[in-house]
């Protein structure tokens, strides 16, 4: 897994929080590659009993919805259509 570190200029280096990430979806991603990797994973783990969550979270604009619900029944619906089939 990848690891970034944020941290916050104006602390002096007190402030800083890492996150561990086991991959990043490029913008070649279509909705099927971005279920694989994000989302059937949890699901399994759901169904498996264990807790899970996907938290979309960026910026205005950059697709949020668009990954988690899609558009329409085809080829562009988003994680959630596709868990629930």
């Amino acid at each position: 897994p990848g690891v970034i570190t944020i941290k916050d200029p104006l602390s002096s280096g007190r402030c800083e929080h890492s996150y561990e990430f086991t991959g990043v979806c490029g913008v070649d991603f279509d909705q099927e590659q971005v279920f694989q990797m994000v989302a059937s994973p949890i699901l399994d783990g759901a169904l498996a009993g264990r807790n899970g969550c996907v938290l979309a979270y960026g910026q205005t604009g950059s697709g949020k919805t668009f990954s988690v619900f899609g558009e329409g029944a085809g080829e562009r619906r988003g994680m959630l259509p596709r868990a629930a089939e």
